[in-house]
């Protein structure tokens, strides 16, 4: 019985999967077309018209060429410089002649003092009398020669004066006799200088010969007393560095 079971559900199942497997049946539809309503008809957009052609634009006209340069002046020939005379040969130059040698001057010979006259006296001139021998008013500006009692104080005045000036040179041998200058000067009434100073005896120091014209140069001469009768006087003044070094400042 069981075996029959099993052949039915064999035949069973066999006979489904044959229903299963079998294509459907195809529907078929009966369509009917159907004329639609004309509508609106659309025209077609005309197409945009087409662009002018732009205007050519004239040709400029041709610019005129330039004049041609004018010709250019052929250069002149230079006129060819006439050929320089020879220089003539110079004559020779006369030889100078020797010269003859200057023959030597004399020196000058040293001044004397002059005498002791006045040019133009005002007052009448009174003999001078010797009152001392010479060289009797010594010191460092000693005075050489006569001196009349009149100016005898006016004297030591003048000596005092140029000594004051009197700066002694520095190297001066001081008791070699031969650095003991003399110096000659004319002095008028008002004190004025009319003649000199001249060195009249010379050192071998021209330094040492200038300090002495210098301290008289420089000195204030005091004029003559109311009790002088003469209107100038010269003196010779010697100048002793001994004397100068021993009396200081």
């Amino acid at each position: 019985m069981s075996a029959a079971l099993h052949v039915l559900l064999a035949v069973v199942g066999y006979q489904f999967y044959r229903w299963k497997t079998l294509p459907e049946p195809v529907q078929v539809f009966s369509v009917q077309l159907i004329d639609a309503e004309p509508g609106p008809v659309v025209e077609p957009t005309p197409p945009p018209p087409a662009p002018e052609p732009e205007p050519e634009p004239e040709p400029e006209p041709p610019k005129p060429e330039p004049p041609p340069p004018p010709p250019k002046p052929e250069p002149k020939p230079e006129p060819k410089p006439e050929p320089k005379p020879e220089p003539k040969p110079e004559p020779p130059k006369p030889k100078p002649e020797p010269k003859p040698k200057p023959e030597p001057k004399p020196e000058p010979k040293s001044k004397k003092p002059p005498k002791l006259e006045p040019s133009t006296p005002k007052e009448p001139v009174v003999p001078l009398k010797p009152t001392s021998p010479p060289a009797a008013i010594e010191g460092p500006v000693a005075i050489v020669g006569d001196v009349p009692n009149e100016l005898a104080q006016w004297v030591g005045l003048f000596q005092r004066a140029v000594y004051r000036e009197w700066m002694l040179p520095g190297g001066i041998p001081l008791d070699d006799p031969q650095y003991v200058p003399e110096v000659y000067i004319t002095v008028s009434r008002d004190g004025r200088i009319l003649d000199g100073p001249m060195v009249s005896k010379k050192t071998p120091s021209n330094d040492f010969d200038n300090s002495c014209v210098n301290a008289i140069l420089n000195a204030t001469i005091p004029p003559f007393s109311d009790a002088a009768k003469v209107s100038e006087v010269t003196l010779v003044v010697r100048f002793q560095p001994l004397a100068r070094a021993a009396s200081g400042p």
